[in-house]
């Protein structure tokens, strides 16, 4: 079942010479070499496995706005313009649906800060609705919830993980960019103080900048060049269902757990916090 990612298959060849090789190939390396490439330069998006491999290819593929930190709140509502043209952009499918989120409370301390959430999304334009219990009943039929009230922006969406990073990286071939797979870079050459190329297992690209979007891996890359990136893993575990006829269209988070709807109708769902 769904989702597994979308293959994408490498470029047969190493590019002897680019502006810019971007390090990895997940949802950030990929936007990166797709504006990039947009922009005219030449683009060598590198990616030691295979694209959107890792947490790109299993996170939870919100695009929202509410319930972000205050100073997230305009990026949010740039990015959700960004993803409503992307797949006329790029002419590919990158799951990315309008469906709404819900987030309940069901103790005072939530309600609190569901206020708080309220607040900003208000003051920022959004679309807000307030639900009480009879609300999450029509929007949950059937549902047990210990949430007393809850917050639904019909409008926030979502992007399907196994999609978009492999749809984006297509799109940044497409613009003229190389795209490898299993080409994991090995470190940098600098020429007075500046990236000259970088090394890859393949061999080494010439190049005049390059981008780490390395996910996880990139404090390992930076401190094999004696750089230290102060980044902290975070292991959770996550389950996802087959499709299930008749389930709630929203994707809802309350104090205990989260469920995300996809778009083979099976749900993601997992603890929050």
């Amino acid at each position: 079942m769904r989702p597994w990612v979308t293959t994408v298959a490498g470029d047969a060849d190493l590019p002897e010479a680019v502006e810019l090789v971007v390090i990895g190939g997940g949802i950030i390396g990929c936007s990166a070499a797709l504006w990039a490439a947009e922009q005219g330069l030449r683009v060598a998006l590198l990616e030691k496995g295979r694209i959107a491999g890792e947490q790109s290819g299993r996170n939870w593929g919100w695009v929202r706005r509410m319930g972000r930190a205050a100073a997230e709140y305009p990026l949010g509502i740039a990015s959700l313009t960004l993803w409503a043209g992307l797949n006329a952009r790029i002419g590919r499918d990158t799951g990315f649906r309008r469906c709404g989120i819900v987030y309940g409370a069901g103790s005072a301390r939530e309600e609190a800060w569901l206020d708080g959430v309220e607040a900003e999304a208000r003051r920022f334009g959004l679309g807000v609705t307030r639900l009480d219990r009879a609300g999450l009943a029509d929007h949950f039929p059937g549902a047990r919830l210990a949430a007393t009230t809850a917050l639904m922006t019909a409008d926030d969406g979502r992007a399907e993980p196994a999609l978009a990073a492999p749809a984006l990286a297509e799109g940044a071939r497409d613009a003229g960019a190389a795209v490898l797979t299993n080409c994991a870079v090995r470190g940098l050459e600098t020429e007075a103080g500046r990236v000259s190329a970088v090394v890859t297992e393949r061999g080494v690209i010439r190049c005049g900048a390059a981008i780490l979007a390395a996910g996880a891996w990139s404090r390992l890359f930076c401190g094999n060049l004696g750089i230290d990136l102060p980044q902290v893993r975070v292991r959770s575990s996550v389950l996802r269902t087959a499709p299930v006829a008749g389930g709630p269209a929203l994707a809802l988070g309350t104090g205990r757990f989260g469920i995300r709807p996809r778009a083979d109708g099976g749900y993601t769902v997992a603890r929050r916090g």
